[in-house]
């Protein structure tokens, strides 16, 4: 699993670096085998009357090969990265279930046999379909 930190208009000190790239290996733990490639995207945005805020857009590559986006702001730069890891991990996991049980359904087909030509999957917003061709 790579985790590749991209900071923008903020400096990240080493120990801050070292800080977020353990909390995302902390959160990804049990899908270190289902994730290929993490992104975090870290910039300050200003605001009216409230000041700077801080925010974490993570993209997320899987072994299904879909991109999950995960997006978080908040006054604290670590807050906003645990935020959105955590979010994110659970679009991970939601979308591996999903994909796990469609390659059952093809290993299923394969076991028994049964002719076909390929199984394909879509994503359309958070739905897969299963098709036959």
């Amino acid at each position: 699993m790579q985790i590749k930190i991209q900071p923008t208009n903020i400096q990240l000190s080493d120990d801050l670096h070292k800080r977020i790239e353990r909390r995302i290996r902390q959160t990804y733990k049990h899908l270190s085998r289902d994730v290929k490639k993490i992104t975090l995207r870290l910039h300050d945005q200003r605001k009216h009357g409230s000041g700077i805020e801080s925010c974490c857009q993570i993209q997320v590559q899987t072994r299904s090969l879909s991109i999950i986006y995960a997006e978080q702001q908040s006054n604290d730069i670590y807050s906003a990265v645990s935020a959105a890891a955590n979010r994110a991990r659970v679009s991970t996991a939601r979308n591996m279930s999903k994909y796990n049980s469609l390659l059952a359904q093809f290993r299923k087909l394969k076991k028994h046999k049964i002719k076909y030509k390929t199984l394909r999957y879509f994503k359309r917003e958070d739905n897969f379909i299963a098709g036959l061709s």
